[in-house]
């Protein structure tokens, strides 16, 4: 992964670069890395143990999988696109403004901190047990070790050397569950043929659950749950969405978000039929499994695989981790640069200058603007493309700018037609010094500025660390080392805490954090209604707070527990609270 991290961060580090890999991924390599990145280390573990109190039915929630990422690809990517969105909150400042964009952007940050933090601790255990313990280290070093591999393969290139690492980590995943596999059917002494005919014949298999309402298996709650947790979780997660961006255009994000939701059903079919033949060769050999779910698969390569399929299993957890931990990183990484430090600009960067750029001709010059003057622009404009201390994203803006001068020029001269007396306005006159005034047009009194010009912004607080791009450089890699310093005590947080009730408590707290973003988003792309948007932050953590009072009613008072449902009731309750506050 360093090698990677080297090879790709060689040809340069700027903030495109680690943003969105200047738009430039190969989508098929970004698809088979997102896989990877949505099985993390929690679900190689977790759902090979569904199947002992739920048969397939997770494949139920996986179909409704699909359905969630057809949406994200044809309602969010074209926005996302069409806005040249860095960080997807940039939406929200857009349609409501900078307080909402923050809103949304703290959601977004603490709880992915939290639960990405999670499931980066099972890693840690993990080497912890099988590692790190027979050399008597501690833990806490363990998880400085974890997240220093982390922050030294992703510090420089950020996204330009996730997608591929990701893509070798996702490789890893698929060969171990495919030996994993192997090696339990081998040990069942079972054919292809004989293994489908026992997975075909056994309950453990069961997958739809029509005739029970109530029950939190039923097809059409685990369906339509899988739609919303994909909008959220993927459409509306900064991480996710961010290494999408990376596609060259539009077309190609979409391509690699229908083959990654297609390829999801596969894989965690493979890990539930894991799970089915593990249990099936547990009952026949009269083994006891353990009392949490979650310990089967450990169990298993620790005692029952062969040492390389156990040595193997570790390499998978650690993998599966790293691949989900660090897309988190740079994810809260580039949202609370572009978001909290950076507000009130826009949410994206330049982007680096197109061959169509690079070559770019203005219109044929009018007949005051001179031949001189023609030849000089298309000399300037041509050579934007070569090197300049500006960089890339300079260049860009620089591009930009020209580009809006000429539009004022344009209007100028129609002004200058109508009073000779007046000169024209040209782009030569903006980054050259002035012409000698053609014979018969002299105003003495009359005053050309030769500087250029930027318009005026105030600049944010950093600049005073030396301007320029070079200082947002410079702040980008601080923001991710201080990120990467959270990490490390949120899970040192977790390891002390060592309670299975709270740490549930806390992380079913956090998965609330989601839906207030779908009820803003959904507000924003569904109504054309501005909102006060003082009362958002507000309402934000109102709406969770509501919902958990609803579960928590309706567990008591009617015995009924929500399940994944409860995002949607979240998300509804944000919105039609924004109803009130309408102007």
């Amino acid at each position: 992964m360093l090698l990677i991290s080297r090879l790709t961060s060689r040809k340069g580090n700027s903030n495109a670069d680690f943003f969105n890999a200047s738009r430039n991924s190969k989508w098929y390599v970004v698809a088979f890395g997102m896989i990877g990145s949505s099985v993390s280390g929690i679900s190689l573990v977790s759902v090979p143990g569904m199947v002992i109190n739920s048969g397939f039915t997770y494949l139920q929630m996986c179909f409704g999988f699909i359905v969630g990422y057809i949406v994200v690809a044809t309602v969010l990517l074209p926005l996302y696109y069409k806005k040249n969105l860095t960080s997807i909150y940039g939406y929200l400042n857009e349609r409501f403004g900078s307080g909402t964009q923050k809103t949304g952007a703290w959601f977004f940050i603490v709880s992915k901190i939290i639960t990405s933090a999670s499931k980066l601790y099972v890693a840690v255990l993990v080497l912890q047990q099988f590692l790190f313990s027979q050399w008597n280290i501690p833990v806490w070093l363990t998880i400085i070790i974890c997240v220093s591999v982390i922050y030294l393969y992703t510090f420089s290139g950020g996204i330009k050397t996730i997608v591929f690492t990701d893509a070798l980590q996702s490789l890893i995943l698929f060969l171990v569950i495919i030996l994993m596999l192997f090696n339990i059917i081998s040990l069942l002494d079972f054919s292809l043929l004989d293994t489908v005919k026992a997975l075909n014949n056994s309950e453990l298999s069961n997958t739809f659950v029509f005739s029970d309402f109530v029950s939190s298996k039923n097809f059409f709650k685990q369906f339509f749950s899988g739609i919303f947790i994909v909008i959220v979780m993927t459409g509306l997660s900064q991480d996710m969405m961010q290494t999408t961006l990376s596609c060259k255009n539009l077309k190609e994000a979409q391509k690699n978000m229908f083959f990654y939701g297609t390829g999801f059903v596969p894989l965690n079919f493979l890990l539930l039929a894991l799970g089915a033949l593990i249990v099936i060769f547990a009952q026949k050999n009269g083994i006891l499994l353990p009392e949490k779910a979650d310990n089967i698969v450990p169990m298993f390569a620790s005692t029952i695989f062969s040492p390389v399929v156990c040595a193997l299993f570790i390499i998978g957890i650690i993998a599966a981790t790293f691949n989900s931990a660090d897309g988190a990183l740079t994810g809260i990484a580039t949202t609370f640069f572009v978001d909290i430090l950076t507000p009130t600009q826009p949410s994206n960067l330049p982007p680096a200058p197109s061959k169509m750029e690079e070559n770019y001709l203005p219109p044929p010059p009018s007949k005051m603007e001179g031949e001189c003057g023609a030849s000089q622009t298309r000399t300037l404009l041509a050579g934007l493309g070569s090197p300049s201390p500006l960089g890339r994203d300079g260049v860009g803006f620089l591009a930009s700018q020209i580009r809006t001068s000429l539009a004022a020029r344009h209007t100028h001269t129609s002004k200058s037609q109508e009073n000779p007396n007046l000169p024209s306005l040209t782009e030569v006159d903006i980054l050259t010094p002035p012409q000698p005034t053609p014979k018969g047009r002299e105003n003495p009194n009359l005053q050309i500025s030769t500087k250029f010009e930027m318009p005026h912004t105030p600049p944010p607080f950093w600049r005073g660390l030396g301007g320029g791009l070079g200082s947002d450089i410079a702040l980008r890699k601080l923001v991710y080392f201080l990120v990467c310093l959270v990490f490390v005590v949120v899970i040192l947080l977790f390891d002390n805490i060592k309670n299975n009730s709270i740490l549930d408590t806390i992380y079913t707290i956090v998965g609330y954090a989601y839906g207030p973003l779908l009820g803003l988003f959904a507000f924003g792309l569904f109504t054309k209604w501005q909102v006060k948007e003082k009362l958002i932050p507000i309402l934000a953590i109102f709406s969770p707070i509501l919902t958990f009072f609803i579960s928590f009613f309706a567990a008591t008072l009617f015995n009924y527990n929500f399940g994944y449902e409860l995002l949607l009731i979240n998300g509804l309750s944000m919105f039609l609270m924004m109803l009130f506050i309408k102007k």
